[in-house]
């Protein structure tokens, strides 16, 4: 049984605005499923990655850092219950 943590700091700008984001993520072994804390990190955002693929939504090969829009794998993992807070700060 493990945990995973995680937390990014990042600063960029809106605009002319400069916003500074903080994003903290855990996760936890899933007694339900068997899969490690580990296994979820690694091995979901890796499927969710191969679903769009076969979407034709992803073309070509794209570093990983560039295949989608951070907005929208936030909701992708949230459909999968990663725990993700994305907060100004």
């Amino acid at each position: 049984k493990d945990v995973c943590l995680m937390r990014i700091k990042g600063s960029g700008f809106n605009g002319n605005d400069l916003i500074n984001l903080q994003l903290d993520a855990i996760e936890l072994f899933d007694e339900n499923t068997g899969f490690t804390a580990m296994e979820k990190w690694t091995g979901w955002h890796a499927s969710i990655v191969a679903i769009h693929i076969t979407k034709n939504k992803i073309k070509g090969a794209i570093p990983v850092e560039k295949i989608m829009k951070g907005k929208e794998f936030l909701l992708e993992a949230k459909k999968r219950n990663f725990n993700i807070k994305l907060k100004e700060i």
